[in-house]
């Protein structure tokens, strides 16, 4: 027999069906727990999986305004949290539209100019700032005109079209707008009292741009306005007859004797005088040639430069003239010259600033251009007969110009307002 059989294993394997049968519910017990074993690891394998989605998908990561935002305290905060917050809200929406936010900077509105309005059912319009003067036409109720001038407590207004138009108006009788102390107090005589006996009444007509118009002008049913010219005045309207001075015999006979051609020439109001300079000597000569007068000559500190212009009255000729004083500081100045007894004056100097550019006002004042050597940047200076000067300041109404001078009779002047043209001398030209 096989020795195996004899051990005690083996007798153990051939023992009682007891032996054999609990050996087998052994077995049967340790396969049924290693498989629960098995299976309890692979679930919580697969749960501790899920459990570890279902976190990272429910907790969310805090976000840096949710860092940064402070704790609500009291409810100004919550209500600031909450404009900042809608603020948030409108630029992310911008943004995902791809819209921009455009600031506009405020313009400035320009003021206005000064006009007035008619109250009254017939408003006059006079010849000058008070009931004694004339009416020269009217201002119907509700009609507007623009406002130049005031007299000096501005109970009357000086309205024109800005055609050279003028006329004044009770401040009673209209309603202001726009007006300030900017507007000019009008002391000039000749701008003071317009019109003059059998010159045509002028009257405004209606609708949105009112403007001073001539009775009897219309051209096309549209009324043309027609300047008033004031009295005294030694011009013509333009459609008169005009000899030019170049023309004059008497001035071909006088220039055909000169080595240097003038420089400058002007009539005299009256048309029965010419004055002349070469630079050398200032002349005048009557228009029928009997009379030549020598009124002024280059010495060793001054000369005649040019820009000769007659006063309105013709009692005076103004004039340019050098100084020859070295290193001059002012090196050009303006003389006044009286033709009834020959004097001679010179204007005064605003400190070292040069005059030149003289033009006579209607009521015989003197407007020169003061500047330290270059026109454009000079100021405007008014003078009296006397010399003395002062800044211009207000509305003038001019006589000719230089360039009208060569005319006879006079070409008119303009009404100038200073500050209404960017270069001082701008009076000067027309």
């Amino acid at each position: 027999m096989n020795p195996f059989w004899n051990s005690n294993f083996g007798k153990l394997v051939v023992g009682g069906c007891g032996t054999q049968l609990g050996l087998a519910a052994t077995c049967g017990l340790l396969s049924v727990t290693v498989l629960v074993c098995a299976v309890c690891g692979l679930t919580n394998f697969f749960t501790v999986g899920v459990s570890q989605d279902v976190v990272f998908v429910t907790t969310p990561t805090p976000t840096a305004a949710a860092t940064a935002m402070p704790t609500p305290t009291s409810p100004v905060i919550d209500s600031l949290i909450g404009q900042v917050q809608l603020l948030q809200g409108e630029l992310e929406f911008l943004r995902s539209n791809n819209s921009a936010v455009v600031i506009q900077a405020p313009t400035a509105t320009p003021t206005p100019p000064p006009f007035l309005v008619a109250d009254q059912s017939s408003t006059n319009l006079r010849s000058g700032p008070g009931t004694d003067y004339n009416v020269v036409g009217e201002l119907a109720y509700g009609n507007s005109a623009l406002i130049v001038g005031r007299n000096q407590d501005s109970t009357w207004w000086l309205v024109t079209a800005g055609d050279g138009t003028f006329a004044w108006v009770a401040g009673n009788m209209v309603s202001t707008n726009y007006t300030s102390d900017e507007v000019p107090v009008v002391t000039i005589p000749s701008l003071m009292v317009w019109g003059t006996p059998g010159v045509p009444t002028i009257s405004i007509a209606g609708g949105d741009t009112a403007a001073l118009m001539l009775p009897g002008t219309e051209t096309s049913g549209v009324l043309q306005p027609r300047p008033l010219v004031p009295e005294g005045t030694p011009t013509a309207v333009f459609s008169a007859p005009r000899q030019f001075v170049d023309d004059m015999p008497a001035y071909k006979r006088l220039t055909g004797h000169l080595l240097v051609p003038p420089v400058s020439k002007s009539v005299s109001p009256g048309g029965d005088q010419i004055a002349i300079t070469e630079r050398i000597k200032l002349y005048t000569i009557t228009t029928d040639g009997a009379l030549s007068t020598i009124w002024f000559e280059d010495s060793a500190d001054s000369g005649p430069i040019g820009n000769i212009v007659w006063s309105p009255d013709g009692d005076y000729l103004a004039f340019v003239v050098g100084y020859k004083v070295k290193y001059c500081k002012p090196c050009e100045g303006v003389v006044v010259l009286r033709l009834a007894d020959g004097k001679i004056t010179y204007l005064e100097h605003p400190g070292d600033l040069d005059l030149d550019a003289p033009r006579w006002t209607q009521d015989g004042r003197l407007l020169v251009n003061a500047h330290p050597g270059e026109p454009a940047s000079g100021m405007t200076y008014e003078y009296s007969l006397s010399g003395k000067g002062q800044p211009a300041q207000g509305a003038y109404v001019l006589s000719a110009s230089h360039e009208g001078q060569k005319w006879y009779p006079w070409l008119p002047g303009k009404t100038w307002l200073v500050g209404s043209f960017e270069r001082p001398d701008s009076y000067n030209a027309d």
